[in-house]
């Protein structure tokens, strides 16, 4: 190796390695995929994306990203995941600002549909998002709701056989079907997309009753709106405490990735990977995967936050930004890419 390479490791404020390294093995695997589906253009973006990344480095030896070539690709794993610490970063900015004001309580909800097979994937997502703008006017959200945040995860079940944890999750479910551990998995290969929401409402929310929306309420209303003939699994979450460590892991919770790249990026299955990435590829193509409303909207209009999809993937965070000028912290730049502690 030539002497004159800076190995870097850049850690984050809990000293835990950052997973440059991971991501970039992850973002080849996608690039493999997409040349192997003869897509070619998307594969080339991929696979250059994070091979240059230059960094300031302070006084204090922390490192912070200055410039990146990043591909901004809905599947690229480097991206989604600087897309994560954005959605977090603004999302906790907004929240921070309205927990300033005791006048205001958060639900963590989340909404969901049956898992479908790849072919309805796109279909059912069109379907859940005109759903949602028909659910969030309904009287009794909008008597109560005065802001939200709203994204899409979406899972995709690669376990052939139950494992413990999908049993302990279904129980019920795999019970009525007869089904227990190690028995072939009924939802095998089909895709799960569902809705992560933040929402605010007044303080007196569980105090009084015309403002009080039950969990049966949630989910009968979403139900109707969905036009389905079956009960939907609704979870409703109270916002427990006022601590900033609270406020941060519920919104951790709801800004998480879209698609989690071991769904879809299986390295010993180059057919299922390949099926998975056309499918998801397309079903995500120029989506609106995260929403603002409300309040929620107008106070990221106050804080000027940029779009946390396409915009800037380096500054994932508006307090993550310093003077390039300020030479009292700022001492040199370093470049990375490949030039990470393996």
């Amino acid at each position: 190796m030539d002497k004159n390479i800076i190995l870097l490791s850049d850690k984050d404020k809990k000293d835990k390695e950052r997973p440059w390294v991971s991501k970039k093995v992850k973002s080849d695997l996608l690039a493999d995929s997409y040349e192997r589906l003869k897509m070619f253009k998307k594969s080339e973006k991929v696979r250059d994306c994070g091979s240059f990344l230059e960094f300031r480095r302070f006084h204090d030896q922390s490192l912070k990203l200055n410039y990146a070539n990043f591909c901004k690709d809905r599947l690229c794993p480097m991206c989604g995941w600087r897309r994560s610490l954005k959605i977090f970063g603004q999302t906790s900015q907004i929240m921070d600002k309205v927990t300033a004001d005791k006048n205001y309580k958060f639900i963590f909800l989340t909404l969901t549909i049956r898992n479908v097979k790849g072919d309805d994937l796109s279909d059912t997502i069109d379907h859940m998002f005109k759903t949602w703008h028909l659910f969030i006017k309904r009287k009794k959200i909008k008597d109560s709701v005065l802001g939200w945040f709203r994204a899409l995860e979406v899972t995709h079940d690669v376990d052939q056989l139950i494992t413990p944890l999908s049993y302990s999750i279904r129980k019920k479910t795999l019970k009525k079907l007869g089904l227990n551990v190690g028995d072939p998995n009924p939802t095998f290969n089909t895709y799960h997309p569902h809705f992560h929401c933040i929402m605010m409402v007044p303080s007196r929310y569980y105090k009084e009753k015309e403002l009080y929306i039950k969990q049966s309420d949630f989910s009968t209303m979403w139900k109707e709106v969905l036009k389905i003939d079956y009960e939907p699994i609704v979870h409703v979450e109270k916002f427990k405490g006022d601590t900033d460590y609270e406020v941060k892991k519920g919104v951790a919770e709801s800004t998480k990735y879209t698609v989690k790249d071991n769904d879809y990026l299986l390295e010993d299955d180059e057919l299922m990977t390949d099926s998975t990435v056309n499918i998801l590829s397309n079903a995500l193509f120029r989506r609106r995967l995260v929403a603002l409303g409300g309040e929620f909207k107008k106070i990221a209009k106050e804080l000027k936050l940029d779009d946390c999809l396409d915009g800037d993937l380096v500054h994932t965070d508006q307090l993550d930004r310093y003077d390039p000028y300020d030479k009292d912290h700022v001492i040199d730049a370093l470049t990375g890419g490949n030039n990470f502690k393996r």
